[in-house]
């Protein structure tokens, strides 16, 4: 069975690197959406939901931005422990402490390597 991994990113460059990383992974389909409004309507979609196994999103999106994607994410029935990956070139030192709050205190930081 395939499962579906949802990508939320806003940015061609963005998307273009995830989709680079992803595509070729058997098993693992890719749904794309660039707002995180899309983002909840597809996880709010019954027959689209179940598929869905794992979130990757940016941070900084228009609207609505990813840390209220996350925190509307946890806080739906059933959707608790849905996997989400934040990938950001965000520096504020701030961040981390605001992804643990919007998360529920999970969050494993990491940097990219050269």
């Amino acid at each position: 069975m395939s499962r579906t991994v949802l990508i939320v990113e806003d940015t061609d460059l963005g998307l273009d690197a995830l989709e680079v990383a992803l595509d070729r992974m058997p098993g693992v389909g890719l749904r794309i959406v660039r707002t995180a409004e899309e983002a909840l309507h597809c996880l709010g979609q019954d027959h689209a939901a179940g598929d869905i196994c794992a979130v990757i999103t940016d941070l900084h999106l228009p609207q609505m931005d990813g840390f209220e994607l996350i925190e509307t994410v946890r806080s739906r029935p059933g959707r608790g422990e849905l996997p989400i990956l934040v990938i950001s070139g965000d520096s504020d030192p701030g961040t981390p402490s605001r992804l643990k709050a919007a998360s529920g205190g999970k969050v494993l930081e990491g940097e990219a390597r050269d």
